[in-house]
Formats: structure tokens, sequence, C-alpha cells
């Protein structure tokens, strides 16, 4: 084996074993043996600390129990929530300005309508008998020609 093992495959060889190989470059690599030995001792304090603390929080002729831990999901609720509403307060602003945006395009729109009816001197619908009279603003009022 000419290359160094990877981590994850130190990590297995430490909990399962190693191949016959593996167990060769681990004697003859001293960087692969150091980072093994390294990862064995740190997973023997781990061990050696989850024993003492099962050790002390043991009950006499009983199996170990669990210390008391006050529950956090009300904290983690009060955080979710936090979380919600500081995402949630600028999207519901900008729909919200969107929407009066719309809004006020609509309105625009309808008064440049308004506006151009109001302006026509003679409805539309009306439009085609204004061919057939004709009106002269300086004459009296009710002169047809």
């Amino acid at each position: 084996m000419t290359q160094h093992l990877s981590l994850q495959r130190m990590g297995q060889i430490v909990a399962a074993g190693a191949t016959p190989d593996e167990e060769l470059h681990l004697r003859e690599c001293p960087q692969c043996h150091a980072e093994a030995e390294h990862l064995r001792s740190a997973l023997t304090s781990f061990r050696e600390g989850l024993m003492t603390h099962a050790e002390t929080y043991r009950a006499p002729s009983q199996l170990p129990v669990a210390r008391s831990v006050r529950p956090l999901w009300p904290a983690w609720m009060a955080v979710a929530t936090a979380a919600m509403v500081l995402i949630a307060a600028p999207v519901y602003r900008s729909v919200r300005e969107h929407g009066r945006a719309q809004q006020a395009l609509a309105d625009a729109r309808l008064l440049d309508q308004v506006d151009r009816e109001i302006s026509e001197g003679v409805p539309s619908a009306m439009q085609p008998l204004e061919q057939l009279v004709s009106w002269d603003s300086s004459s009296q009022k009710g002169d047809v020609r």
C-alpha cells in the first residue's frame, strides 16, 4: 500500500479492525500509525468520560439513571418563532408594497380612462348621431342648422 489511509478509513479500522494490508501499512508508516493511535486514544478518553459520567449519576443498585434535564423545547420554540417573524416581516412588507403598487397602477389606468371619456365632446355611443346633426356653438340655444 503506497497511499496513506484516509481519516474515515482509520475510524473504520479502529472500530472494526483492519485488513492484513492495512495492518502492514500501519506498522510501516509512522504517520498513519500515529494518527490511528491518536484516534484510539481520543475514543478511549471519550469512553472513559462516559463511564465516569454514568457512575456519577448511578442510583444505588439500579441501572444508570439519566440526570433530569429541563426541556429545551420552549426555548427552541421562542427562537424558531423569532426567526420566522424576522424572515416573514420583510416578505410581508414586500408583498404588501407590491399589492399597493399594483392597485395604484390600476387606479391610474381607471382615472386615465375616465379622463378620456369626459374629455370627449360626444359620448362614443352617440358619435354616429353627431355626423347627422351639425351644431354651432356660437348660435342661440337650440339652433340647429
